[in-house]
């Protein structure tokens, strides 16, 4: 019988701390439920969306800029290169024109 009594006493003593640990569950439920209710919960899904948006459009405006200023160099250098040998030319017709001596065949610009 004592035994048994003090199976019971302790089983509810182990239903008490369930019963208290589910309450403070539930409270803690309610607590949270109100907190989303708030200002800065309210509408986290429409701002999250617009953050993520920006960040992606960012993105792609960074890769596209990346993009011409590679084109926008290697064009750059493919004109500055043209002129040059066409500078070159210009001044290794004149100096042929000009230049009498045997010594100096042309001078260019590198």
């Amino acid at each position: 019988v004592e035994q048994a009594r003090t199976k019971a006493m302790d089983l509810q003593r182990r239903k008490a701390f369930c019963e208290g640990s589910l309450h403070q569950t539930h409270d803690a439920v309610r607590s949270l439920a109100a907190d989303l209710q708030s200002p800065l919960y309210l509408g986290v899904e429409q701002r999250h969306r617009e953050a993520v948006i920006k960040h992606e459009s960012a993105a792609y405006a960074a890769k596209d800029l990346g993009r011409y200023h590679a084109a926008l160099d290697k064009a750059l250098m493919k004109y500055h290169s043209l002129k040059m040998a066409e500078i070159n030319k210009t001044v290794k017709e004149l100096w042929r024109k000009v230049y009498r001596g045997r010594d100096i065949d042309y001078v260019a610009i590198r």
